[in-house]
C-alpha cells in the first residue's frame, strides 16, 4: 500500500464503536495539521448487547461490521494509502467474543482489529482533539467524548493532557441498562436515574483535577456533532444546551426523528445521550462549551503519519 508517486502520503483509519464504524482519511497539510481527505459512516451498532451476562456482540452484528469494515477498507484503497489501521472501541474490549469479531474482520476485510484500552482511547481522543487548530487559542479545557460504549474525559492544562479517564456510560450502554421503552420520551424518574448514575461515576475523579480549569468544555463524539449541527453553532452556551436537551427528552421517537431531525440511527438513545453530557458538564460546572469534530481517528491518524 505505498502512495503513487507525486501524491500526498495518506492514511486511513477505521474506528470501530459501539455505535458506528467510521473511515477517516487523512494526509498532512503543508503546515503540518491534519487534512481530511474522506470520511464516511455506517451504522451497526455493535454495542447492543455489551450489558449482558457475558457481555457479547451478537452473531448477526459481527457480520453487518465485518462487512461494513470491509466496503470502508475498499474506499480507504482508493486513496493508494501508506497504512490502514482498523480499531475497536468499548464494545469489542468487552465483549466475551472479541476473538469472533477479530477473525470476521480478518476474514471479510483482510485487516488485523486492534482493539483499544480504555485508557489508549482516551489518550488518542487528547490527541486528536489537539489536531484542531482552535485549541491552540485554548491552553486550559476540559474534554469530553461520549461514544455508544463509553465516555472519556481529558483534562488539560497549558495545552499538556494532565488526566485522562475512560468511564462506561456511552449512550448506548446507558440506555440499555437504564430506558426500557425508547420510542417513548424519557420519564422523568429515569432521567434522573441516569444523571445520578453520571454524576456518581464521573465524581470519583474530579479530585484528581484539582487546580486544572474547567470553565471550558469540549465536545466531542455523534452526540456533539449532530447538537452542534441541529443548534447551529459549533460554540454552545449552557442554556441553549440545556433547552436542546429538554425539547429532546420530551419527545417521543417519531417527533426527535421528524422535527427536530436527529438521524433515525440515533434517535432512539439520543434522550440519554443529551441526558449524560448534561448531568457532566454540571458536575464540571462547566459555562464555555465547544464542539468538534477532532478525535479519536485524528490522533491515531497524526500518529501513523508521524511514524510513516
Amino acid at each position: 500500500m505505498n502512495s503513487s508517486k507525486g501524491k500526498t502520503p495518506c492514511v486511513a483509519i477505521i474506528d470501530v464503536g459501539s455505535n458506528s464504524i467510521k473511515l477517516l482519511v487523512a494526509g498532512l497539510n503543508t503546515d503540518g495539521s491534519i487534512a481530511t481527505l474522506s470520511y464516511a459512516a455506517e451504522e451497526t451498532r455493535i454495542g447492543e448487547g455489551i450489558t449482558g451476562s457475558p457481555p457479547r456482540i451478537s452473531d448477526t452484528a459481527i457480520a453487518l461490521a465485518a462487512e461494513a469494515i470491509a466496503r470502508l477498507a475498499n474506499r480507504a484503497k482508493t486513496f493508494d494509502p501508506i497504512a490502514i489501521k482498523a480499531v475497536a472501541t468499548s464494545a469489542a474490549r468487552e465483549a466475551s467474543n472479541q476473538d469472533q469479531l477479530r477473525e470476521a474482520v480478518q476474514k471479510n476485510a483482510g485487516l488485523e482489529l486492534s482493539i483499544l484500552s480504555g485508557k489508549e482511547e482516551a489518550d488518542l481522543i487528547g490527541q486528536g482533539i489537539q489536531c484542531d487548530p482552535r485549541m491552540s487559542l485554548i491552553p486550559d479545557y476540559t474534554l469530553i467524548d461520549l461514544g455508544g460504549g463509553s465516555l472519556e474525559l481529558v483534562q488539560f492544562t497549558a495545552n499538556e493532557s494532565v488526566f485522562s479517564h475512560s468511564f462506561p456510560l456511552g449512550c448506548v450502554r446507558i440506555a440499555s441498562q437504564f430506558v426500557n421503552d425508547r420510542t417513548l420520551p424519557l420519564d422523568p424518574e429515569i432521567e434522573r436515574k441516569i444523571a445520578t448514575h453520571t454524576r456518581n461515576l464521573v465524581s470519583e475523579f474530579i479530585p484528581q483535577q484539582a487546580g486544572t480549569s474547567t470553565a471550558t468544555t469540549v465536545l466531542t463524539g455523534g452526540t456533539a456533532t449532530i447538537a452542534s449541527k441541529l443548534i447551529g453553532s459549533y460554540t454552545i452556551d449552557r442554556s441553549t444546551l440545556e433547552a436542546f436537551h429538554r425539547k429532546v427528552c420530551s419527545a417521543d421517537l417519531s417527533t426527535r426523528i421528524q422535527l427536530l431531525n436527529i438521524p433515525e440511527p440515533r434517535a432512539d438513545v439520543f434522550p440519554t445521550a443529551t441526558t449524560i453530557l448534561s448531568s457532566a458538564l454540571d458536575l464540571l460546572g462547566s459555562s464555555h462549551i465547544l464542539t468538534s469534530r477532532y478525535n479519536l481517528r485524528y490522533g491515531l491518524a497524526k500518529q501513523l503519519l508521524s511514524d510513516n
